[in-house]
Protein backbone atom coordinates (compact mmCIF):
# COMPACT_ATOMS: atom_id res chain seq x y z
CA UNK A 1 0.00 0.00 0.00
CA UNK A 2 2.92 2.26 0.74
CA UNK A 3 4.77 1.45 -2.08
CA UNK A 4 1.52 2.11 -3.93
CA UNK A 5 0.98 5.79 -2.80
CA UNK A 6 5.23 6.48 -3.25
CA UNK A 7 4.29 5.33 -6.89
CA UNK A 8 1.47 7.79 -7.33
CA UNK A 9 3.37 10.21 -5.92
CA UNK A 10 6.43 10.02 -8.47
CA UNK A 11 3.88 9.79 -11.23
CA UNK A 12 2.32 12.95 -10.01
CA UNK A 13 5.40 15.21 -9.65
CA UNK A 14 6.91 13.57 -12.92
CA UNK A 15 3.69 14.52 -15.36
CA UNK A 16 3.18 17.62 -13.45
CA UNK A 17 6.79 18.87 -15.06
CA UNK A 18 6.07 16.89 -18.46
CA UNK A 19 2.48 18.69 -18.89
CA UNK A 20 4.30 21.94 -18.31
CA UNK A 21 6.65 21.08 -21.07
CA UNK A 22 3.70 20.37 -23.25
CA UNK A 23 1.81 23.15 -22.41
CA UNK A 24 5.28 25.40 -23.23
CA UNK A 25 6.39 24.02 -25.97
CA UNK A 26 3.60 21.67 -28.18
CA UNK A 27 0.26 22.79 -27.39
CA UNK A 28 -2.14 23.08 -30.65
CA UNK A 29 -4.35 25.83 -30.65
CA UNK A 30 -7.93 25.96 -30.87
CA UNK A 31 -9.13 26.58 -34.06
CA UNK A 32 -13.30 27.39 -35.54
CA UNK A 33 -13.54 24.85 -38.09
CA UNK A 34 -15.22 21.43 -37.55
CA UNK A 35 -12.37 19.77 -39.08
CA UNK A 36 -10.84 17.10 -37.01
CA UNK A 37 -6.92 15.32 -36.34
CA UNK A 38 -7.75 12.12 -34.68
CA UNK A 39 -4.83 10.96 -32.40
CA UNK A 40 -4.88 7.43 -30.11
CA UNK A 41 -5.54 7.82 -26.59
CA UNK A 42 -2.99 5.16 -24.84
CA UNK A 43 -0.50 5.05 -22.02
CA UNK A 44 2.54 4.33 -24.47
CA UNK A 45 4.28 7.20 -23.24
CA UNK A 46 6.90 6.52 -25.78
CA UNK A 47 4.47 7.90 -28.15
CA UNK A 48 3.07 10.85 -26.34
CA UNK A 49 6.30 13.24 -26.97
CA UNK A 50 5.70 12.28 -30.73
CA UNK A 51 2.21 13.06 -30.30
CA UNK A 52 2.06 16.34 -29.51
CA UNK A 53 4.96 17.45 -31.86
CA UNK A 54 2.78 15.96 -34.62
CA UNK A 55 -0.45 17.18 -33.50
CA UNK A 56 1.44 20.65 -33.14
CA UNK A 57 2.01 20.45 -37.00
CA UNK A 58 -1.44 18.89 -38.06
CA UNK A 59 -3.64 21.13 -36.65
CA UNK A 60 -1.99 23.70 -37.51
CA UNK A 61 -1.43 22.47 -41.45
CA UNK A 62 -5.70 21.68 -41.13
CA UNK A 63 -6.61 24.28 -39.05
CA UNK A 64 -8.41 21.25 -37.24
CA UNK A 65 -8.99 20.67 -33.57
CA UNK A 66 -7.53 17.91 -31.79
CA UNK A 67 -9.51 14.58 -30.52
CA UNK A 68 -7.88 11.91 -28.79
CA UNK A 69 -9.52 8.53 -29.49
CA UNK A 70 -9.52 5.19 -27.29
CA UNK A 71 -8.18 2.16 -29.20
CA UNK A 72 -7.24 -0.38 -26.60
CA UNK A 73 -10.69 -2.53 -26.63
CA UNK A 74 -9.95 -5.94 -28.12
CA UNK A 75 -6.65 -5.32 -27.99
CA UNK A 76 -5.88 -4.14 -24.47
CA UNK A 77 -9.09 -5.25 -22.70
CA UNK A 78 -12.55 -6.68 -23.90
CA UNK A 79 -15.15 -4.33 -25.24
CA UNK A 80 -17.65 -4.65 -22.25
CA UNK A 81 -16.53 -2.29 -19.56
CA UNK A 82 -17.20 -2.53 -15.84
CA UNK A 83 -19.36 0.45 -14.61
CA UNK A 84 -15.38 1.06 -12.65
CA UNK A 85 -14.05 1.84 -15.69
CA UNK A 86 -16.93 4.18 -16.95
CA UNK A 87 -16.90 5.76 -14.35
CA UNK A 88 -13.04 6.45 -14.56
CA UNK A 89 -13.35 7.18 -17.98
CA UNK A 90 -15.97 10.31 -17.11
CA UNK A 91 -13.64 11.76 -14.54
CA UNK A 92 -10.62 11.70 -15.97
CA UNK A 93 -11.81 13.22 -19.03
CA UNK A 94 -13.60 16.17 -17.03
CA UNK A 95 -10.96 16.91 -14.23
CA UNK A 96 -8.18 15.86 -16.79
CA UNK A 97 -6.59 13.42 -14.45
CA UNK A 98 -3.29 11.25 -15.32
CA UNK A 99 -3.09 10.36 -18.88
CA UNK A 100 -5.97 12.58 -19.26
CA UNK A 101 -4.13 15.69 -18.52
CA UNK A 102 -1.29 14.79 -20.43
CA UNK A 103 -3.08 14.99 -23.47
CA UNK A 104 -4.88 17.91 -22.52
CA UNK A 105 -1.62 19.72 -21.95
CA UNK A 106 -0.53 19.16 -25.40
CA UNK A 107 -4.13 20.46 -26.85
CA UNK A 108 -6.05 17.71 -27.04
CA UNK A 109 -9.85 19.27 -27.25
CA UNK A 110 -12.24 16.14 -26.34
CA UNK A 111 -11.80 12.57 -25.88
CA UNK A 112 -13.85 9.73 -27.28
CA UNK A 113 -13.78 5.90 -27.34
CA UNK A 114 -16.26 3.55 -29.56
CA UNK A 115 -19.75 2.16 -28.27
CA UNK A 116 -22.65 0.14 -29.15
CA UNK A 117 -25.11 2.13 -31.60
CA UNK A 118 -28.54 0.81 -31.67
CA UNK A 119 -28.56 2.53 -35.62
CA UNK A 120 -25.62 0.16 -36.45
CA UNK A 121 -26.87 -3.33 -35.19
CA UNK A 122 -28.59 -4.49 -38.58
CA UNK A 123 -25.25 -3.97 -40.37
CA UNK A 124 -23.29 -5.77 -37.45
CA UNK A 125 -25.48 -8.69 -37.49
CA UNK A 126 -25.70 -9.41 -41.25
CA UNK A 127 -21.95 -9.03 -41.37
CA UNK A 128 -21.46 -11.58 -38.77
CA UNK A 129 -24.02 -14.13 -40.50
CA UNK A 130 -22.37 -13.38 -43.59
CA UNK A 131 -18.73 -14.29 -42.43
CA UNK A 132 -19.94 -16.74 -40.40
CA UNK A 133 -21.12 -18.41 -43.13
CA UNK A 134 -18.56 -18.52 -45.43
CA UNK A 135 -16.28 -19.23 -42.50
CA UNK A 136 -15.22 -23.27 -43.15
CA UNK A 137 -11.52 -23.40 -42.20
CA UNK A 138 -9.16 -20.90 -40.06
CA UNK A 139 -7.53 -19.44 -43.46
CA UNK A 140 -11.01 -18.41 -44.49
CA UNK A 141 -10.59 -15.83 -41.63
CA UNK A 142 -7.80 -13.94 -43.04
CA UNK A 143 -10.14 -13.57 -46.32
CA UNK A 144 -12.79 -11.62 -44.61
CA UNK A 145 -13.93 -8.20 -45.82
CA UNK A 146 -16.41 -5.56 -45.12
CA UNK A 147 -17.86 -3.52 -47.21
CA UNK A 148 -14.66 -4.22 -49.28
CA UNK A 149 -12.02 -3.40 -46.76
CA UNK A 150 -10.00 -6.63 -45.58
CA UNK A 151 -10.01 -6.86 -42.17
CA UNK A 152 -9.15 -10.62 -41.67
CA UNK A 153 -5.82 -10.51 -40.44
CA UNK A 154 -7.15 -7.87 -38.01
CA UNK A 155 -9.24 -10.13 -36.70
CA UNK A 156 -7.60 -12.96 -36.10
CA UNK A 157 -4.22 -11.58 -35.08
CA UNK A 158 -6.55 -9.43 -32.83
CA UNK A 159 -8.62 -12.62 -31.07
CA UNK A 160 -5.23 -14.13 -30.35
CA UNK A 161 -3.51 -11.40 -29.26
CA UNK A 162 -6.83 -10.61 -26.71
CA UNK A 163 -7.17 -13.93 -25.40
CA UNK A 164 -3.19 -14.59 -24.85
CA UNK A 165 -4.21 -18.09 -27.28
CA UNK A 166 -2.24 -20.36 -29.85
CA UNK A 167 -5.10 -20.90 -32.41
CA UNK A 168 -8.25 -20.00 -32.65
CA UNK A 169 -11.61 -22.49 -32.96
CA UNK A 170 -14.01 -21.41 -35.40
CA UNK A 171 -17.05 -22.63 -33.48
CA UNK A 172 -15.91 -21.09 -30.05
CA UNK A 173 -17.63 -19.24 -28.04
CA UNK A 174 -15.16 -16.28 -27.67
CA UNK A 175 -14.28 -16.44 -30.91
CA UNK A 176 -17.81 -15.77 -32.28
CA UNK A 177 -18.13 -13.00 -29.16
CA UNK A 178 -15.33 -11.46 -30.74
CA UNK A 179 -15.91 -11.29 -34.02
CA UNK A 180 -19.51 -9.64 -33.27
CA UNK A 181 -17.80 -6.89 -30.66
CA UNK A 182 -15.27 -6.33 -33.68
CA UNK A 183 -17.63 -5.90 -36.02
CA UNK A 184 -19.38 -3.46 -33.64
CA UNK A 185 -16.29 -1.51 -33.53
CA UNK A 186 -16.19 -1.44 -37.10
CA UNK A 187 -18.95 -0.05 -38.10
CA UNK A 188 -18.67 2.61 -35.17
CA UNK A 189 -15.63 4.07 -37.09
CA UNK A 190 -17.12 3.53 -40.14
CA UNK A 191 -19.94 5.68 -39.17
CA UNK A 192 -17.69 8.58 -37.30
CA UNK A 193 -15.56 9.25 -40.31
CA UNK A 194 -18.29 9.47 -42.71
CA UNK A 195 -20.29 11.77 -40.81
CA UNK A 196 -17.16 14.27 -39.53
CA UNK A 197 -14.58 15.80 -41.56
CA UNK A 198 -11.24 13.81 -40.25
CA UNK A 199 -8.16 15.03 -41.53
CA UNK A 200 -5.52 12.59 -40.22
CA UNK A 201 -5.50 9.14 -38.18
CA UNK A 202 -2.63 9.22 -35.56
CA UNK A 203 -1.40 6.21 -34.38
CA UNK A 204 0.90 3.46 -32.89
CA UNK A 205 -0.35 0.03 -34.19
CA UNK A 206 -1.85 -0.86 -37.48
CA UNK A 207 -1.81 -4.10 -36.43
CA UNK A 208 -4.55 -6.68 -34.03
CA UNK A 209 -7.94 -4.61 -33.31
CA UNK A 210 -6.00 -1.27 -33.14
CA UNK A 211 -5.74 -1.52 -36.79
CA UNK A 212 -9.47 -0.93 -37.96
CA UNK A 213 -9.49 2.45 -37.76
CA UNK A 214 -6.68 2.50 -39.67
CA UNK A 215 -7.84 0.77 -42.17
CA UNK A 216 -11.02 2.50 -42.39
CA UNK A 217 -9.15 5.58 -42.81
CA UNK A 218 -7.01 4.34 -45.65
CA UNK A 219 -10.10 3.33 -47.44
CA UNK A 220 -11.83 6.44 -47.02
CA UNK A 221 -9.05 8.40 -48.38
CA UNK A 222 -7.74 9.79 -44.71
CA UNK A 223 -4.49 10.35 -44.10
CA UNK A 224 -3.63 7.55 -41.58
CA UNK A 225 0.10 8.26 -39.67
CA UNK A 226 1.85 5.41 -37.53
CA UNK A 227 4.97 6.25 -35.02
CA UNK A 228 6.51 3.48 -34.14
CA UNK A 229 9.75 2.62 -31.99
CA UNK A 230 10.78 6.19 -33.44
CA UNK A 231 9.77 5.45 -36.80
CA UNK A 232 7.33 6.84 -38.57
CA UNK A 233 4.60 5.86 -41.14
CA UNK A 234 2.46 6.93 -44.31
CA UNK A 235 -0.08 4.09 -45.00
CA UNK A 236 -2.17 3.93 -48.23
CA UNK A 237 -4.45 0.68 -50.15
CA UNK A 238 -1.01 -0.75 -50.96
CA UNK A 239 0.63 -1.08 -48.06
CA UNK A 240 -1.38 -1.02 -44.84
CA UNK A 241 0.93 -2.37 -42.73
CA UNK A 242 3.52 -0.57 -40.56
CA UNK A 243 7.12 -1.53 -40.95
CA UNK A 244 6.62 -2.79 -44.75
CA UNK A 245 9.27 -0.49 -46.01
CA UNK A 246 11.16 -3.38 -47.32
CA UNK A 247 8.64 -3.42 -50.47
CA UNK A 248 10.92 -0.35 -51.39
CA UNK A 249 14.34 -1.29 -50.57
CA UNK A 250 15.33 -2.96 -54.26
CA UNK A 251 13.86 0.43 -55.83
CA UNK A 252 15.66 2.64 -53.37
CA UNK A 253 18.89 0.58 -53.27
CA UNK A 254 19.05 1.06 -57.22
CA UNK A 255 18.83 4.68 -57.13
CA UNK A 256 22.37 4.52 -55.52
CA UNK A 257 25.97 5.18 -57.31
CA UNK A 258 28.06 2.28 -57.54
CA UNK A 259 30.67 4.04 -54.82
CA UNK A 260 27.59 4.73 -52.40
CA UNK A 261 26.46 0.81 -52.56
CA UNK A 262 29.94 0.30 -51.73
CA UNK A 263 29.98 2.23 -48.82
CA UNK A 264 26.87 0.98 -47.67
CA UNK A 265 27.22 -2.95 -47.86
CA UNK A 266 30.37 -1.66 -45.54
CA UNK A 267 28.45 0.08 -43.06
CA UNK A 268 26.29 -3.12 -43.09
CA UNK A 269 28.93 -5.66 -42.45
CA UNK A 270 30.36 -3.96 -39.72
CA UNK A 271 26.75 -4.02 -37.99
CA UNK A 272 26.32 -7.66 -38.94
CA UNK A 273 29.43 -8.81 -37.62
CA UNK A 274 28.51 -6.89 -34.19
CA UNK A 275 25.45 -8.60 -34.35
CA UNK A 276 27.65 -11.91 -34.60
CA UNK A 277 29.66 -11.29 -32.16
CA UNK A 278 27.09 -11.03 -29.41
CA UNK A 279 27.18 -7.14 -28.88
CA UNK A 280 23.46 -5.35 -28.18
CA UNK A 281 21.86 -2.03 -28.90
CA UNK A 282 22.64 0.57 -31.12
CA UNK A 283 25.65 -1.44 -32.43
CA UNK A 284 23.59 -4.10 -34.03
CA UNK A 285 20.46 -1.39 -34.99
CA UNK A 286 18.20 -3.61 -32.64
CA UNK A 287 16.94 -1.75 -29.55
CA UNK A 288 14.15 -4.47 -28.48
CA UNK A 289 16.07 -7.06 -26.89
CA UNK A 290 18.20 -7.11 -23.98
CA UNK A 291 20.14 -10.57 -25.04
CA UNK A 292 21.89 -11.56 -27.88
CA UNK A 293 21.11 -14.63 -29.52
CA UNK A 294 24.60 -14.83 -31.22
CA UNK A 295 26.98 -14.93 -27.85
CA UNK A 296 30.27 -16.81 -28.71
CA UNK A 297 30.22 -18.42 -25.28
CA UNK A 298 29.80 -21.85 -26.10
CA UNK A 299 31.86 -25.18 -25.83
CA UNK A 300 32.39 -26.82 -29.27
CA UNK A 301 33.27 -30.18 -27.28
CA UNK A 302 29.86 -30.18 -26.16
CA UNK A 303 27.42 -30.73 -29.12
CA UNK A 304 24.18 -30.41 -29.83
CA UNK A 305 23.25 -32.06 -33.39
CA UNK A 306 23.04 -35.48 -33.32
CA UNK A 307 26.21 -37.30 -35.07
CA UNK A 308 24.58 -38.91 -38.15
CA UNK A 309 24.36 -38.32 -41.87
CA UNK A 310 20.70 -37.02 -41.92
CA UNK A 311 19.83 -33.87 -42.77
CA UNK A 312 18.95 -31.37 -40.20
CA UNK A 313 16.35 -28.79 -39.70
CA UNK A 314 16.23 -26.05 -37.38
CA UNK A 315 12.64 -24.81 -36.81
CA UNK A 316 13.02 -20.87 -35.16
CA UNK A 317 9.75 -20.42 -33.57
CA UNK A 318 8.20 -17.17 -33.61
CA UNK A 319 6.59 -15.35 -30.43
CA UNK A 320 2.96 -16.28 -29.59
CA UNK A 321 2.58 -12.68 -28.71
CA UNK A 322 3.31 -11.71 -32.25
CA UNK A 323 0.82 -11.17 -35.02
CA UNK A 324 1.46 -14.26 -37.19
CA UNK A 325 0.07 -11.80 -40.07
CA UNK A 326 2.74 -9.02 -39.37
CA UNK A 327 3.13 -8.31 -43.06
CA UNK A 328 0.19 -9.95 -44.19
CA UNK A 329 -1.31 -13.39 -44.57
CA UNK A 330 1.33 -16.47 -45.40
CA UNK A 331 0.64 -20.01 -45.73
CA UNK A 332 -1.04 -20.85 -41.71
CA UNK A 333 -3.43 -18.69 -40.05
CA UNK A 334 -1.07 -19.00 -37.00
CA UNK A 335 2.22 -20.21 -36.13
CA UNK A 336 0.73 -23.11 -33.82
CA UNK A 337 -0.93 -24.68 -37.64
CA UNK A 338 2.75 -24.27 -38.64
CA UNK A 339 4.38 -25.85 -36.29
CA UNK A 340 1.48 -29.03 -35.91
CA UNK A 341 1.47 -28.68 -40.17
CA UNK A 342 5.79 -29.18 -39.59
CA UNK A 343 5.20 -32.21 -37.25
CA UNK A 344 2.79 -33.78 -39.63
CA UNK A 345 5.51 -33.17 -42.39
CA UNK A 346 8.52 -34.66 -40.25
CA UNK A 347 6.26 -38.45 -39.66
CA UNK A 348 7.19 -38.56 -43.68
CA UNK A 349 10.84 -38.28 -43.39
CA UNK A 350 13.66 -39.21 -41.97
CA UNK A 351 15.38 -36.13 -41.14
CA UNK A 352 16.74 -34.90 -37.79
CA UNK A 353 14.30 -32.23 -36.74
CA UNK A 354 15.62 -29.10 -34.12
CA UNK A 355 13.32 -26.70 -32.54
CA UNK A 356 14.62 -23.33 -30.76
CA UNK A 357 12.84 -20.75 -29.25
CA UNK A 358 13.66 -17.30 -28.39
CA UNK A 359 16.25 -16.61 -26.01
CA UNK A 360 14.40 -16.11 -22.52
CA UNK A 361 14.22 -12.56 -21.48
CA UNK A 362 12.30 -12.72 -18.08
CA UNK A 363 12.83 -9.00 -17.20
CA UNK A 364 10.85 -7.56 -19.89
CA UNK A 365 6.94 -7.75 -20.73
CA UNK A 366 7.48 -9.98 -23.43
CA UNK A 367 8.52 -12.87 -20.87
CA UNK A 368 4.72 -14.19 -20.75
CA UNK A 369 4.50 -14.67 -24.38
CA UNK A 370 7.60 -15.90 -24.33
CA UNK A 371 6.40 -19.09 -21.52
CA UNK A 372 3.86 -20.02 -23.37
CA UNK A 373 6.02 -20.13 -26.90
CA UNK A 374 8.53 -22.44 -25.13
CA UNK A 375 5.38 -24.57 -23.21
CA UNK A 376 4.08 -24.65 -26.76
CA UNK A 377 7.58 -26.22 -28.22
CA UNK A 378 7.67 -28.34 -25.91
CA UNK A 379 4.45 -30.12 -26.56
CA UNK A 380 5.14 -30.15 -30.00
CA UNK A 381 8.80 -32.25 -29.39
CA UNK A 382 5.79 -34.54 -27.97
CA UNK A 383 4.30 -35.01 -31.20
CA UNK A 384 7.19 -35.00 -34.03
CA UNK A 385 8.98 -37.77 -35.42
CA UNK A 386 13.00 -37.43 -34.63
CA UNK A 387 12.39 -34.29 -33.06
CA UNK A 388 15.07 -32.65 -30.60
CA UNK A 389 14.89 -29.54 -28.36
CA UNK A 390 17.40 -26.89 -28.20
CA UNK A 391 17.82 -24.99 -25.25
CA UNK A 392 16.36 -20.88 -26.43
CA UNK A 393 19.46 -19.73 -24.72
CA UNK A 394 21.97 -21.62 -26.78
CA UNK A 395 23.56 -19.17 -29.26
CA UNK A 396 23.32 -19.31 -32.64
CA UNK A 397 27.04 -19.28 -33.54
CA UNK A 398 26.93 -22.87 -32.36
CA UNK A 399 24.20 -23.85 -34.41
CA UNK A 400 25.99 -22.22 -37.49
CA UNK A 401 29.32 -23.93 -36.45
CA UNK A 402 28.31 -27.24 -36.50
CA UNK A 403 26.69 -26.95 -39.99
CA UNK A 404 23.06 -26.94 -39.53
CA UNK A 405 21.44 -27.82 -43.11
CA UNK A 406 18.15 -26.28 -43.26
CA UNK A 407 16.69 -23.37 -41.23
CA UNK A 408 12.40 -22.67 -41.46
CA UNK A 409 10.51 -19.57 -40.15
CA UNK A 410 7.82 -18.10 -40.96
CA UNK A 411 9.68 -14.19 -41.21
CA UNK A 412 12.11 -14.09 -38.51
CA UNK A 413 15.28 -12.49 -38.69
CA UNK A 414 17.18 -15.32 -39.05
CA UNK A 415 16.21 -15.43 -43.03
CA UNK A 416 18.74 -12.93 -43.06
CA UNK A 417 21.19 -14.11 -40.36
CA UNK A 418 21.48 -17.43 -41.55
CA UNK A 419 21.91 -16.51 -45.04
CA UNK A 420 24.77 -14.32 -44.16
CA UNK A 421 26.02 -17.78 -43.63
CA UNK A 422 25.53 -19.84 -46.38
CA UNK A 423 22.96 -21.76 -44.70
CA UNK A 424 19.62 -22.16 -46.62
CA UNK A 425 16.45 -20.57 -45.25
CA UNK A 426 13.22 -21.87 -46.13
CA UNK A 427 10.34 -19.20 -45.43
CA UNK A 428 6.13 -20.12 -44.54
CA UNK A 429 5.11 -16.52 -46.47
CA UNK A 430 4.96 -14.54 -49.75
CA UNK A 431 4.52 -11.59 -47.45
CA UNK A 432 8.03 -10.91 -45.54
CA UNK A 433 10.69 -8.57 -45.42
CA UNK A 434 13.18 -10.70 -47.75
CA UNK A 435 10.44 -11.52 -50.40
CA UNK A 436 11.95 -8.86 -52.81
CA UNK A 437 15.63 -11.33 -52.70
CA UNK A 438 16.83 -14.01 -53.32
CA UNK A 439 18.86 -15.11 -50.66
CA UNK A 440 16.04 -17.32 -48.94
CA UNK A 441 14.02 -20.10 -50.44
CA UNK A 442 10.41 -18.24 -50.97
CA UNK A 443 7.65 -21.03 -51.81
CA UNK A 444 5.05 -19.58 -53.80
CA UNK A 445 2.02 -21.25 -51.83
CA UNK A 446 1.54 -23.86 -49.11
CA UNK A 447 1.90 -27.06 -52.03
CA UNK A 448 5.10 -25.54 -53.06
CA UNK A 449 6.42 -25.59 -49.49
CA UNK A 450 5.30 -29.02 -48.57
CA UNK A 451 7.05 -30.51 -51.81
CA UNK A 452 9.84 -27.81 -50.89
CA UNK A 453 10.34 -29.44 -47.67
CA UNK A 454 9.42 -33.22 -48.93
CA UNK A 455 13.00 -32.83 -50.65
CA UNK A 456 14.78 -30.95 -49.28
CA UNK A 457 18.08 -33.03 -51.19
CA UNK A 458 16.70 -31.33 -54.09
CA UNK A 459 16.60 -27.89 -52.92
CA UNK A 460 19.57 -25.82 -53.84
CA UNK A 461 20.10 -21.68 -53.63
CA UNK A 462 23.12 -20.27 -54.34
CA UNK A 463 23.08 -17.29 -51.98
CA UNK A 464 24.52 -13.49 -52.94
CA UNK A 465 26.11 -12.39 -49.75
CA UNK A 466 25.67 -8.70 -51.20
CA UNK A 467 22.25 -8.49 -51.48
CA UNK A 468 22.15 -9.44 -47.48
CA UNK A 469 24.13 -6.31 -46.85
CA UNK A 470 21.88 -4.57 -49.19
CA UNK A 471 18.90 -5.82 -47.36
CA UNK A 472 20.47 -5.34 -44.25
CA UNK A 473 21.43 -1.55 -44.49
CA UNK A 474 17.47 -1.06 -45.85
CA UNK A 475 15.99 -2.33 -43.01
CA UNK A 476 18.19 -1.05 -39.93
CA UNK A 477 20.19 2.12 -41.14
CA UNK A 478 18.29 3.90 -44.38
CA UNK A 479 15.19 3.33 -42.17
CA UNK A 480 16.99 3.93 -38.64
CA UNK A 481 15.11 5.07 -35.97
CA UNK A 482 16.86 8.00 -35.28
CA UNK A 483 15.88 9.67 -38.35
CA UNK A 484 12.56 11.76 -36.77
CA UNK A 485 14.01 12.06 -33.81
CA UNK A 486 17.73 11.77 -33.80
CA UNK A 487 18.63 11.04 -29.67
CA UNK A 488 15.53 8.55 -29.70
CA UNK A 489 18.51 5.48 -29.49
CA UNK A 490 20.35 7.51 -26.52
CA UNK A 491 17.39 6.20 -24.53
CA UNK A 492 18.78 3.18 -24.01
CA UNK A 493 22.60 4.96 -23.02
CA UNK A 494 21.59 4.77 -19.90
CA UNK A 495 21.80 1.00 -19.01
CA UNK A 496 19.06 0.95 -16.51
CA UNK A 497 16.87 1.71 -19.12
CA UNK A 498 15.06 -0.83 -21.51
CA UNK A 499 12.92 -1.42 -24.12
CA UNK A 500 9.60 -1.78 -21.67
CA UNK A 501 10.90 1.49 -20.44
CA UNK A 502 10.11 3.47 -23.52
CA UNK A 503 6.21 3.56 -22.64
CA UNK A 504 6.89 4.87 -18.96
CA UNK A 505 7.19 8.60 -17.38
CA UNK A 506 10.89 8.16 -17.92
CA UNK A 507 11.33 8.55 -21.43
CA UNK A 508 9.24 11.19 -21.43
CA UNK A 509 11.34 12.90 -18.77
CA UNK A 510 13.93 11.68 -21.40
CA UNK A 511 12.21 13.86 -24.18
CA UNK A 512 11.35 17.33 -21.97
CA UNK A 513 15.17 17.19 -21.82
CA UNK A 514 16.63 16.52 -24.91
CA UNK A 515 13.83 18.17 -27.18
CA UNK A 516 14.20 21.58 -27.21
CA UNK A 517 13.00 24.90 -29.33
CA UNK A 518 15.68 23.79 -31.71
CA UNK A 519 15.08 20.48 -31.82
CA UNK A 520 11.05 21.15 -31.88
CA UNK A 521 12.02 23.08 -35.02
CA UNK A 522 14.07 20.61 -37.14
CA UNK A 523 11.58 18.06 -36.25
CA UNK A 524 8.72 19.97 -37.50
CA UNK A 525 10.75 20.74 -40.34
CA UNK A 526 11.16 16.84 -41.07
CA UNK A 527 7.97 16.26 -40.22
CA UNK A 528 6.33 18.89 -42.73
CA UNK A 529 8.51 17.68 -45.47
CA UNK A 530 7.35 13.80 -44.93
CA UNK A 531 3.08 15.32 -45.03
CA UNK A 532 3.73 16.79 -48.32
CA UNK A 533 6.02 14.02 -49.59
CA UNK A 534 3.27 11.39 -49.20
CA UNK A 535 6.13 9.36 -48.95
CA UNK A 536 5.33 5.45 -47.38
CA UNK A 537 8.26 5.94 -44.55
CA UNK A 538 10.49 8.45 -43.15
CA UNK A 539 14.52 7.69 -44.05
CA UNK A 540 18.09 8.74 -43.68
CA UNK A 541 17.29 11.27 -46.08
CA UNK A 542 15.46 13.47 -43.87
CA UNK A 543 18.08 13.58 -41.50
CA UNK A 544 21.54 15.55 -42.79
CA UNK A 545 23.31 14.55 -39.38
CA UNK A 546 22.43 10.81 -40.26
Amino acid sequence: MFKKIINLYVFYKKSKNIKRYFENNLKSKKYSSNSIILIEFNAFFGSHGFFSLMSYKLTEKYSSNLIAFQNYKLSGMSFKESLFDKIKWIIGKKLGINLFGIYKSFGVKNFIKPYFQKKNKKFIENSYQDILNKIQTKIDILKISVDEIPIGDLIYDGYLKLYGKSTLQIDSDDFKNYLYDFLTIFYFWKDYLNKNDVKCVVGVHARYAYGIIHRLAVYNNIKSLIIIEGKLYNLNKDIMHETSEYKLFKKIFSSFSESQKYRYKKIATKYLNNRFSGKLGNEVKELVLNKSAYSNEFDINNKILNNNKKIKILIATHSLGDASSFWGPGFFPDFYEWLIFLVNISKKTEYDWYIKDHPYTSDLKLAKSLDRTIQLSKDILKQGKNFNYIDSNTTHNQIISEKIDFVLTVYGTVAMEYAYHNIPVIMATKNCPTSPYNFNIHPENISDYENKLMNLKDQKIKINKEEVLEYFFMRYIFFDYDVFFENFSSFFDNKENNWDDVDTLNFLDFWSEKVDKKTINNMIKKFDKFLDSNDYSMNIMYNKIL
